[in-house]
């Protein structure tokens, strides 16, 4: 089944860039939040992008290289969940005001910056890819009977409905299929095509806040946001290949690419973590910040944001230079 839905284009690209020699303690905390940006760029990008942030009360998103300096800058209003594609472009899902729940907009942007089209939805904050291409995103209570669904929507505005059920969180593309959690424990594995076929399922004790695709082809993390505050790793048949409890509300992951490793941050305090094969845990650092979210394993170490911030830190814990200056940090991702 497809649904065309209305495009609009217009983009606007700018660029501005800091440079921050963060320090230890308060000191990196106060130049991460508080230094301001020193020089600007012209609009035209002079390093790749490594990692892009959505810095939703400013209305923009931003294109930062290897060193954290910010070389993209595109103006777009509330944005609040982003998913790069394989052909440089950046899916973005913006809201109408500060909320995810207000009504969203699923923009497609090529990788010249250029909106390609825009989608109109319902409220919605998971956003994945699939293919490398296309947009998986699900859109709250617009099913059958109020029930959720999960949306496919390729760069030129054209939508499918995937799947149709209850609770629906946490998403992600695997092996070329989606596999979805529900906010009730259970795990099921779609066919991407629209055909809307089962592929397997199961029911946990849990409610899934958040999926991501790591380790061998099939294989996926779980974020089980209940009380029980839980890591898993889901095998290709979705069965528990190994579970640890991680101690606290965590949010994001950020999968170490091509390997079963992966960092969780506190969103209620300063610690970030690393787990590896078999659920060892490999890292445990504390960060002089406090709200952590949204970790992306970068160089041998790792990236989370402040509301305000990004902070970086090397594999044995120690602060790198970082960026500050936003408004309202809503995501953080790697590049393509």
């Amino acid at each position: 089944m497809q649904t065309l839905f209305s495009l609009r284009r217009g983009a606007r690209s700018g660029g501005a860039r800091v440079f921050l020699a963060a320090g230890a303690g308060g000191v990196l905390c106060a130049l991460l939040l508080f230094l301001p940006a020193a020089l600007q760029l012209s609009g035209r990008s002079r390093a790749p992008v490594r990692v892009w942030a959505a810095d939703r009360d400013a209305h923009r998103v931003v294109g930062l290289d290897g060193d954290l300096i910010v070389v993209r800058e595109l103006q777009l209003a509330w944005p609040v969940a982003l998913a790069p594609r394989v052909d440089g472009g950046l899916w973005v899902l913006r809201s109408g005001n500060a909320t995810a729940s207000f009504g969203m907009r699923l923009s497609s942007l090529a990788a010249s910056g250029v909106e390609e089209s825009e989608t109109w939805i319902e409220a919605g904050e998971q956003l994945a890819v699939v293919d490398g291409r296309d947009a998986l995103v699900v859109e709250y209570g617009t099913g059958a009977n109020s029930v959720d669904r999960v949306l496919r929507v390729q760069p030129d505005g054209a939508a499918r409905v995937v799947l149709e059920d209850a609770h629906l969180h946490g998403l992600c593309a695997s092996r070329g299929t989606v596999v979805v959690g529900t906010t009730d424990g259970r795990l099921a594995r779609y066919e991407a095509s629209g055909s809307k076929r089962l592929l397997a399922k199961a029911t946990w004790t849990a409610s899934f806040g958040a999926l991501a695709e790591g380790g061998p082809p099939g294989a996926f993390f779980a974020l089980d946001t209940s009380a029980q505050h839980r890591l898993e790793f889901v095998g290709d048949d979705l069965a528990r290949r190994w579970s640890v409890p991680i101690g606290f509300d965590a949010r994001h992951l950020g999968v170490v690419a091509g390997e079963e490793r992966v960092w969780v941050a506190d969103v209620n305090g300063s610690r970030v973590r690393r787990y590896g094969p078999g659920g060892v845990l490999e890292r445990d650092h504390v960060l002089p910040a406090h709200a952590l979210d949204h970790p992306v394993a970068f160089a041998d170490g790792v990236l989370v944001a402040t509301p305000g911030a990004i902070l970086r830190v090397d594999s044995a814990g120690q602060p790198r230079p970082g960026q500050g200056g936003f408004a309202w940090l809503s995501d953080l991702v790697p590049a393509r």
